[in-house]
């Protein structure tokens, strides 16, 4: 399980909107000699914080340090819906606009498929991707138990 940090704000019907804290990432040895840096690298293009509205089974009231618990494999099943999905339908367009051109095929050709490929790939995995509830968030106090 993933376990991200957070902290109630508000409280409404049942559910909590939860603030978790950016900061964070890569491996943990950004500030040691042979560290790559990538976390600090990633800091600049990452929201101080984000803001997310939970089902509140734990009753967690205004002010209560929480964790939110996501599993691995929702992860990983994102990465593929938002990066793999897309790209394959570049790859796939960009051939079939080759294929369709005929013999005189060029790159506009190239560059028509890759865009239109491009869009149902991201038409394809937001579809997916919709309605999916087995890798909800689920709702933890900090220091009671870990998810």
């Amino acid at each position: 399980m993933i376990e991200v940090p957070g902290e109630v704000l508000a409280v409404e019907d049942g559910r909590a909107l939860v603030r978790t804290r950016g900061g964070g990432g890569g491996c943990g040895r950004c500030h040691e000699a042979g560290g790559c840096g990538s976390a600090k690298v990633g800091s600049m293009f990452r929201a101080e914080h984000a803001d997310f509205w939970l089902d509140n089974p734990i009753q967690a009231q205004v002010g209560d340090p929480v964790l939110i618990c996501v599993a691995e494999a929702v992860s990983a099943q994102a990465a593929m819906l938002g990066y793999l999905v897309p790209v394959l339908g570049i790859v796939v367009g960009a051939a079939l606009g080759v294929l369709l051109g005929g013999s005189s095929a060029g790159d506009a050709e190239a560059l028509a498929g890759a865009a239109v490929g491009l869009l149902v790939g991201v038409f394809v995995s937001r579809s997916l991707g919709r309605g999916r509830s087995e890798g909800e968030p689920v709702l933890r106090r900090a220091g009671e138990r870990t998810c």
